[in-house]
């Protein structure tokens, strides 16, 4: 899976149910566990379930719990502080980059940057 997001100041690491289904998973492995989640808008969603998943950073690979949620998004999950430690990672969002320790020494995983597109003055 790719197309996540990493968000600093997430308390959570959430997956969507279409990532789940486009990834063939079965929905009845995911544990029932509904709670509250704040969205930065200040709306509340319920998610629904959770859910532990592998996740593979490179050559780091750790057994995530997801929050699940049946909401659309333009992301396939959102990894938060839960996973940023767990991994022991130092983002950065100025560079765009995720930094990480492993055996082999410390990993960078790099975001997409977006093309700049040019605006030309109107006569």
């Amino acid at each position: 899976m790719s197309l996540g997001y990493v968000d600093t100041e997430s308390s959570a690491d959430i997956i969507f149910k279409r990532t789940l289904e486009r990834m063939e998973i079965d929905l009845s492995r995911i544990a029932e566990d509904p709670s509250p989640l704040l969205g930065i808008s200040g709306e509340t969603t319920m998610t629904l379930r959770t859910i532990n998943l592998t996740v593979v950073a490179r050559s780091i690979t750790r057994i995530v719990e997801f929050l699940f949620v049946d909401r659309p998004s333009s992301y396939n999950a959102i990894v938060g502080t839960p996973w940023i430690k767990l991994m022991q990672a130092v983002p950065s969002t100025y560079h765009l980059c995720l930094k990480y320790p492993t055996p082999h020494g410390i990993k960078t995983i790099w975001g997409i940057k977006k093309s700049r597109k040019s605006v030309s003055p109107r006569n």
